[in-house]
């Protein structure tokens, strides 16, 4: 059973948290600014706010991330970082839609100094070999070597890609199809015993639906997924009226820990045991 753990008491949504020094965590939440003129371009502007956990998810500190990036910025329609996801304790994959000239989001590299509260880079990633479509929630699986990471592109199909970070570019890794025809977009990974765990979000139309576990084993390989679910229990009745995004994965002991932005608007702490989840998982 999922369990409530807390709310992150600062204002934002889309929160991700990565370990940190002495048992500590530290985090990245967004911020969106909605300008009050329709078309007129960016209609938002979205900022990051840093802060630290104790090891209880207490905040100890928060400051606003200024951006120091040296590159251009494109009109579109927003400006500004969004949707980051941490990869370590001072770099995170996020969405950018001002780094493209063709109005369409990227992914980039963000790097940042939360000693300094400043961002320090934002570098997008190109995929030759893949049409240009938006790219949003890539989820970062593990370091290849020094300078090549993999990430999961795309669920449903499940599609990996590496990433050569000299370049900033990259090329497709695996794909894998399933008997599932579902439009689904990536939440987050997190790495097990013998493999993956990773979460979903269920679409209906331009709707949240509902959740759902997939287990990968360690060649990527999907292998099991598990019924669907909510995090926010208190919505089961009107999942239509929900909207949850989890940014985040995070093993401590026996438990997961869920880091689960609700209607972008608030950012909860939820847990359940690792072992629950792998017995309700089904063959795919």
């Amino acid at each position: 059973m999922i369990s409530l753990i807390s709310q992150l008491p600062i204002h934002g949504f889309n929160a991700t948290i990565h370990p940190y020094q002495d048992g500590k965590y530290v985090g990245l939440i967004r911020i969106s600014n909605q300008h009050t003129v329709r078309g007129v371009y960016p209609e938002a502007t979205n900022s990051f706010t840093s802060f630290v956990l104790d090891s209880s998810l207490n905040v100890l500190q928060s400051s606003l991330l200024i951006d120091t990036s040296t590159r251009t910025i494109h009109k579109s329609w927003v400006t500004g970082p969004e949707d980051p996801r941490l990869i370590g304790e001072n770099s995170a994959i996020i969405v950018t839609c001002d780094t493209s000239p063709h109005w369409k989001p990227e992914i980039s590299l963000l790097t940042f100094d939360i000693s300094q509260s400043t961002i320090t880079s934002i570098l997008p990633i190109s995929i030759p070999d893949i049409p240009r479509r938006p790219q949003k929630n890539w989820l970062f699986v593990r370091q290849h070597d020094p300078v090549h990471s993999d990430f999961l592109y795309n669920s449903f199909p499940f599609v990996f890609v590496r990433v050569h970070f000299p370049t900033q570019t990259a090329r497709i890794l695996a794909q894998y199809d399933t008997s599932h025809n579902f439009v689904a977009h990536n939440g987050a990974i997190l790495p097990i015993h013998d493999g993956y765990l990773l979460t979903i979000r269920i679409k209906n139309g331009y709707n949240y639906h509902h959740s759902r576990w997939v287990r990968f084993d360690k060649d990527l390989v999907p292998r099991a997924i598990s019924e669907p679910f909510l995090f926010s229990q208190q919505f089961t009745n009107q999942p239509s009226a929900t909207y949850e995004m989890c940014m985040t994965l995070l093993q401590r002991e026996e438990d997961v820990l869920a880091v689960v932005s609700v209607n972008d608007e608030d950012v909860f702490f939820y847990s359940i045991h690792l072992e629950q989840v792998l017995v309700s998982l089904s063959p795919i």
